[in-house]
């Protein structure tokens, strides 16, 4: 008997944590924990990647890590620096510093976001004293120091650069919505393909080839 696409991973699986439990030739199963790399792999917490076929699987199932979410009837500080942390690790820096809860980011001369301070709350020091080792650390690598203030939140903040000649260069709105089930991905619908990295076609799209080497990352 044909063994059901349920059976085993599909392609939207793929980047999540599962446990596999396989049939041994000789009998018995054995089990495989990691992230879902391919349809037919898995990399395990140690690094291994460890390939099977999708007829060995006696059963699977994703791994669900509890997150502990801020969500709806936070309060509004609690929700922006969740949802500034997790753009942050969507366009991950090459080069990351760590100042008190401020991260000091570079990458190069491409994109703002990945050359400057993601300021998150306390650096630990004095306001001057965090402000020249910022200054420090981006002249080192002939960047221009910059730091990204999240508004309303770090108001505060905001008006102290003010006050000590920073000057404001780039402002960006950010907005969130529910994903509705209706908008979720399918994959019956059309034809995917996966890749480690973002693809010369692809990137050609935006012509954004600076961007290619940070989604990657």
């Amino acid at each position: 008997m044909a063994k059901s696409p349920m059976d085993a991973p599909g392609p939207l699986d793929i980047g999540s944590k599962v446990s596999v439990r396989l049939h041994e030739p000789e009998g018995g199963f054995r089990d495989i924990l990691g992230i879902l790399e391919t349809q037919t792999s898995i990399r395990r917490k140690n690094g291994p990647l460890v390939e099977f076929h999708p007829e060995e699987i006696a059963t699977w199932r994703r791994v669900v890590t509890p997150v502990h979410l801020a969500g709806r009837g936070a309060p509004l500080s609690l929700r922006i620096k969740e949802i500034e942390k997790a753009a942050s690790a969507t366009w991950p820096a090459k080069e990351i510093e760590f100042l008190g809860e401020w991260v000091l980011r570079a990458t190069g001369n491409f994109t703002m976001r990945a050359n400057s301070v993601l300021a998150l709350g306390n650096p630990g020091l004095d306001l001057d004293l965090a402000l020249a080792r910022v200054v420090a650390f981006y002249q080192s690598r002939s960047l221009t120091p910059t730091i990204h203030v999240a508004l309303p939140t770090y108001s505060e903040l905001d008006e102290n650069l003010t006050q000590r000649g920073w000057q404001g260069k780039v402002q960006a709105q950010v907005m969130v919505a529910d994903i509705e089930s209706e908008y979720a991905l399918n994959s019956n619908h059309g034809d995917w393909e996966f890749f480690t990295s973002p693809t010369d076609e692809w990137v050609a799209v935006q012509s954004d080839a600076g961007a290619q080497e940070i989604m990657a990352r």
